[in-house]
């Protein structure tokens, strides 16, 4: 049996290994999504958030939202709340899964937006900053934990929407 293959099945032995190993690889993945999006160099967003710190983010969420940690631990997604740095401990936000899937799916249309836009020879540095400012107030608007910062409150202030038209 190859190694890889030992260590495999020794992870899956173990649930909560799994889970964070799955949750870490949502957050590369995620990262390569919105570099994409953004037209950005995929690893200037590469994570730099540890299982350790995702697993330490879980408790807490289970810790401080009794209501919420019935949903498990299995349904959690951590995201960035700044989409120009690399996810880390100041810049995540956990979420559920299917908030997670809504961002994305709105992320899909303005990118369609955006990608119109740039056909027909428009600038598209003002949308993008919409974006920007979108997502991280729909992430905060959804996240489990309360934003443990200075930053909370200039964040929650924001009132930018969306780019559509």
């Amino acid at each position: 049996m190859r190694v890889g293959i030992k260590a495999q099945k020794k992870l899956f032995a173990k649930p909560r290994k799994k889970l964070l190993s799955s949750i870490w690889n949502n957050c590369y993945k995620d990262g390569r999504r919105l570099a994409r999006c953004l037209g950005l160099d995929a690893l200037n967003l590469s994570p730099t958030l540890t299982q350790a710190e995702i697993a330490s983010m879980l408790d807490a969420g289970a810790a401080l939202e009794p209501q919420r940690s019935q949903l498990g631990v299995d349904q959690m997604a951590v995201l960035p709340v700044n989409l120009m740095a690399p996810l880390s401990t100041e810049n995540a936000a956990l979420v559920t899964k299917s908030q997670r899937q809504r961002l994305f799916d709105k992320l899909r249309s303005v990118q369609t937006f955006l990608k119109a836009q740039q056909a027909q020879g428009k600038p598209v540095d003002a949308y993008r900053e919409q974006l920007e400012s979108g997502w991280r107030r729909h992430v905060e608007s959804v996240r489990v934990l309360p934003r443990m910062n200075k930053y909370a409150s200039a964040l929650s202030r924001e009132r930018d929407h969306w780019p559509t038209s």
